[in-house]
């Protein structure tokens, strides 16, 4: 008899066990479930905040290069940004970074004798 009460106790002990990792596991999965959704909000969200702060400073930049009349431009030789003065509608770079603006379509300073064979390279808007 007692044997028997034993089994019957410890069979529901096994069972309790058994619900108690049963619900153990459905917590950790939906705890993981909840973790995974947060942590894509949170991404999208920094993403937004990151796409808009880089919008606010290209528009900033431009500010500055309006009230300081230059436009930035890209070096064909070394690639970095540089400010030339505004007014022109194309601008030249030859390697020793020496720049020349025109507003002439035809002005092609690599056949011009004014320039002395230097090679000149048309520079690329940057913005």
């Amino acid at each position: 008899m007692e044997q028997a009460s034993n089994a019957r106790l410890a069979a529901s002990a096994a069972a309790h066990n058994a619900r108690m990792a049963s619900r153990e596991a459905a917590f950790q999965r939906s705890q993981a479930q909840y973790h995974s959704t947060a942590s894509g909000i949170s991404d999208i969200s920094i993403q937004g905040y990151w796409k808009r702060s880089e919008i606010n400073d290209r528009r900033c930049r431009k500010e500055v290069d309006m009230i300081r009349e230059r436009n930035t431009m890209i070096n064909p030789y070394t690639n970095p940004t540089i400010h030339v003065p505004s007014g022109y509608n194309q601008y030249y770079i030859n390697p020793q970074g020496n720049v020349i603006g025109s507003n002439n379509a035809n002005f092609k300073p690599n056949i011009n004798r004014q320039y002395n064979g230097i090679e000149w390279k048309k520079l690329p808007q940057r913005y």
